[in-house]
Formats: C-alpha cells, structure tokens, sequence
C-alpha cells in the first residue's frame, strides 16, 4: 500500500478533475444552444422535447470522455508500455552460455499463482496489502490486506478495478494509519495530524455502494444526480404568441350518438303533438268545405238539364 498508495490516490485526483472540466465545458456549451420553435408547443410537448435534450446532452457528455479513456488503456495495452514500478512487467536477467554474457529483458507480470498475466490480460489483479520483508527469504510476507483495493497490471486498471470500501469504515481507516510505518518505523515522516483525523465516507450521502468499483463510478463522471430544471412560463412568454388555436379531439360514442337521436325524437313527438292537431282540423274543414262546394254544383247542372 505504501508503494502505490500515492499513485492510487493522485490518479483518482486527476480523473476527477479531467471529469470537473469536461461537464463543465459541455455545460457551458449546452447553454450557448437555444431551444427554438416555429410556435408554441403544449406544456406536454415542451416537457418531452426538453428532457430529450437533457437525456442527449447526458449522453454526448459521458460517452466520449469515457470511450477516450477506454482507448488509451487499450494502446497502452497493446504497445506493453512499462509501468513506472514495474506493476506489468518485471526486469529480469538471463545468462547465455555460449556467450558467457547476461541480457536484460522485461517479462509479463502474472498475478494468482501464475494464472493470470498481463500480457494477454488488464484484469489481472492482485490485493493491496502490507508485506513484511523478511532477512533470510525473498519472498515478502503478508501482513494485512486492505479491503477493496487491488494492484493490476497497469496504474489506471489499479484505480478502475479498486472499491472504496475500506474508505466507508472506520476501523479499516485506522489499520492504513496504525500501519503508516509498519515495519520501516523511523523510515518515514510522520504521519500529520490531519490524516490522523481522517473521517469514514457517509453511505447517505451517494447512491454508490460502498462495493461499487471506481470503474462504475467513473463511468458516470463521478457524477451524483443530474439536476435539471425547465421553466414553460418563460419559454411561452419569450415567444409572444399573437394567436392562440386548440383542437379538440373525441371519439365517436355510438351510446352518446344514440342518446342525442333519442333526445330529439322525443322532441320532435312533441312538437308533432302540438302542431299536427291544429293542422289535421284545418285540413279537415278544408276538405269538408270543397265537398259541399262540388255538390252543389254538381246540383245546379242536374236541375239545368231538366
């Protein structure tokens, strides 16, 4: 942990701050675009074209910083760059028989009893913990890991593939601070007071779980919660619309279509019974009237005759 505690933690600081940057640029860029439109869309409308906005601007944010990140792992990767502490490769020295000289060369590092390497492999991963360096043996022995974290082949796979769950406990904090100088004591500065009073990470304050790998986190920016905020009054009173027109749309009711004919029968049947009396009367008299008429004329022919 000593020996790769420092790059651990400088390298969160940057990919934190690389984050900061670009949100805050597509932010500022976000900003410059307006949301025009021809007219005045419903409040409906507006809500559904702006949260689509939102959701591309999420997207086109995240995406290119992450995949940019995805590709320099993988060109690191395929060119097996050397890391700064030989976390991927290992020098080794060979001698030649036949020429009576020793060459230096590099070999893949191998992680989990030889089953892993780095050479086909970034996942290769090994636990961060604390080593004692015994006299007679080469080999360091164990003395504590440190939950979470892990040493992989490469710095970033460190970081990315690690948990901060040591960081949401207290009595792990104090076993990286009673640890501080275990077996090297008086080979180190002190430990400042500041890093003594070091607090635990809140699980209420972020909907990561303490399980969560860095990698996950860091595929969203760091990022918490996206507050967003929209304002219809606004939009609505910038476009000062002239004229306003609505449309109505229903579906055709055979009970409701059936009721309104009903209803107007009925009134019809009444109107009938008022009016049809009266009429049938004057039809009546009408007809009685040219009866008599064409009887007596029929009459007055019949007495001529004679």
């Amino acid at each position: 942990f000593r020996s790769n505690g420092m790059s651990f933690f400088n390298l969160i600081e940057t990919l934190c701050k690389r984050c900061e940057e670009t949100i805050d640029h597509a932010i500022a860029m976000f900003k410059i675009n307006r949301f025009a439109t021809t007219n005045v869309i419903s409040h409906k409308r507006f809500n559904s074209k702006t949260q689509t906005r939102i959701k591309l601007f999420q997207e086109q944010t995240v995406s290119p910083f992450v995949h940019l990140i995805q590709l320099i792992r993988s060109a690191i990767e395929t060119n097996q760059l050397a890391e700064e502490r030989f976390t991927n490769l290992g020098p080794s020295l060979k001698y030649n028989n036949r020429t009576s000289r020793w060459s230096f060369r590099f070999q893949p590092r191998t992680f989990n009893n030889r089953s892993c390497s780095c050479l086909i492999s970034n996942e290769c991963t090994i636990s961060v913990a604390f080593y004692r360096l015994p006299l007679n043996s080469p080999r360091p022995k164990l003395h504590a890991i440190v939950p979470g974290l892990v040493v992989g082949c490469y710095a970033i796979d460190s970081v990315l593939l690690s948990t901060l769950e040591c960081f949401y406990a207290q009595n792990c904090i104090k076993l990286l601070i009673d640890n501080y100088d275990f077996d090297v004591v008086g080979l180190l500065r002190p430990l400042n007071d500041r890093a003594k009073q070091i607090q635990p990470l809140s699980t209420h304050k972020s909907h990561f779980s303490p399980n969560t790998t860095i990698g996950e986190i860091f595929s969203q920016l760091f990022i918490e919660e996206w507050i967003n905020s929209t304002n219809y009054t606004a939009y609505y009173s910038r476009c000062n619309p002239s004229q306003c027109t609505y449309t109505i749309r229903k579906r055709f009711d055979i009970g409701y279509m059936s009721a309104i004919m009903l209803g107007f029968c009925g009134g019809m049947t009444a109107l009938l019974e008022i009016i049809l009396p009266p009429i049938v009367k004057l039809v009546i008299k009408g007809w009685r009237k040219r009866k008599n008429q064409h009887v007596v004329t029929t009459g007055k022919r019949i007495f001529d005759i004679d």
